[in-house]
């Protein structure tokens, strides 16, 4: 893990170097997209642990559950099991209000270069939890207060019809259906 200088967040740029796992092929040596997604969420993780904020201090510390509530991302080019993936967490400045959102860019070697293979983003939120498992009432974190709530609002679970969505998607709009996570 490296860190470079911070932005107007406070958070360092991070990288990660991570291995798809082997559960992850399923075309040839591909790498499924649910496991690049792993391999991003490991990434994300690892970025707060080196703030600092590691999930498990800031639950049993701080009463704070990290929390990934969005994720968009592009797959440019197949990862493969036996690639080396550098993963690069910047601080997105185009973050919803209450949201903390990190951009992510995968890169692996191809002929000796470094060839982007994965850009997108994923949203945190920090949740306040007062169980019985907190040794003390969730206190939060200063620095994390931004992006701090005590209950994650999640849209209702709706059946979208397939043709709905697909005309949906060809004008550049999700329907009214689709919600984003936010704090409440």
């Amino acid at each position: 893990m490296t860190l470079h200088h911070s932005d107007t967040t406070g958070f360092d740029r991070t990288h990660t170097r991570v291995r798809p796992r082997f559960e992850g092929c399923n075309i040839c040596t591909w790498i499924g997209f649910k496991h690049v997604m792993y391999c991003i969420e490991e990434a994300v993780v690892d970025h707060f642990r080196a703030h600092g904020f590691g999930p498990r201090e800031l639950y049993e510390q701080k009463g704070l559950c990290l929390e990934i509530v969005d994720s968009s991302v592009r797959i440019l080019h197949a990862l493969h099991i036996d690639d080396t993936v550098d993963i690069e967490v910047v601080p997105s400045p185009k973050a919803p209000d209450g949201v903390l959102r990190v951009a992510v860019t995968l890169t692996v070697p191809r002929d000796g270069k470094p060839l982007k293979a994965v850009t997108g983003y994923v949203d945190v939120l920090f949740r306040l939890d007062d169980s019985v498992v907190t040794p003390q009432p969730a206190s939060g974190e200063p620095r994390l207060a931004p992006y701090t709530c005590t209950r994650i609002r999640r849209g209702p679970q709706r059946s979208i019809p397939d043709a709905g969505l697909a005309t949906a998607r060809q004008a550049g709009n999700p329907p009214l259906d689709v919600r984003r996570a936010g704090c409440r």
